[in-house]
């Protein structure tokens, strides 16, 4: 499942919610934009040179928005697992 570059309004993503949570449940990835993209087990995020590393969802202690950046930490690690910047991140999901 793909996503499409979306305004960020918070009634646009809680409306499509329910078309990702769907796409989880049929055990489809879920993509945001290029570097970003979820399944029920672990979240992947692209490398900084090519690649992708995975965070098992289990393992993720705090997601939250700083200074505009996505942040992503994994526990029982000192750095972030993940950061981008939110405005990248796209919020509309289509199949």
């Amino acid at each position: 499942m793909d996503s499409s570059r979306s305004g960020s309004s918070s009634t646009t993503t809680a409306a499509q919610f329910p078309v990702l949570r769907s796409a989880l449940d049929r055990g489809e990835d879920v993509r945001f934009g290029k570097s970003l993209s979820l399944d029920r087990e672990q979240i992947s995020v692209r490398k900084l040179f090519g690649g992708m590393k995975r965070c098992l969802l289990a393992d993720v202690e705090k997601v939250g928005i700083d200074d505009g950046k996505l942040k992503i930490r994994q526990r029982g690690k000192t750095f972030a697992f993940a950061g981008s910047a939110w405005a990248a991140c796209p919020t509309r999901f289509s199949s």
